[in-house]
């Protein structure tokens, strides 16, 4: 009676291990996406002494970023009505750590809302509308700015941004 016991406990406990096994080789783990690696993109946009504006374009790092020769950035300035004022590509993604900003653009604007786009196909972007405004004394200040950074590209301002 007790080998007959000890053939069905033997028994279960094959069957248990067989289990538990087979549970713990269904899925392998992912490696991570571009989109999960850990930058964003940033724009900073003011005002200079000469009364011109000037914008910055960059990428901010949580850790150290690896380079990609395959990087396609690409920025686009629209004016008021909506006609593109200035462009500009970024080819390659040189290795960074913190911030890096590859992009200076500086030129005199007209007062106004403006519209930035920045960003790149597989890693998202930045859309940013900023208004040019008359300082009151013959020259611009930046006045109100509305940033959404998005894994998405082209990087789109959701409805509830609008002005």
């Amino acid at each position: 009676m007790k080998a007959i016991f000890g053939k069905i406990n033997l028994f279960l406990l094959v069957v248990l291990v067989t289990v538990l096994v087979s549970c713990q080789t269904a899925v392998p783990p992912q490696e991570p996406t571009q989109r999960e690696l850990l930058f964003n993109f940033f724009a900073i946009v003011r005002t200079t002494a000469d009364d011109a504006v000037k914008i910055e374009l960059g990428l901010s790092g949580v850790t150290s970023v690896p380079g990609d020769e395959q990087f396609a950035g690409v920025w686009e300035l629209r004016d008021p009505s909506g006609a593109l004022r200035a462009d500009g590509q970024l080819s390659r993604l040189a290795p960074f750590a913190g911030e890096y900003i590859p992009i200076t653009w500086q030129s005199e604007l007209e007062p106004g809302q403006y519209e930035l786009i920045w960003g790149a196909p597989n890693y998202g972007g930045i859309v940013q509308l900023f208004m040019v405004e008359d300082d009151g004394r013959g020259g611009v200040r930046i006045g109100s700015q509305y940033g959404h950074i998005t894994t998405d590209y082209p990087p789109v301002m959701p409805d509830y941004f609008q002005p």
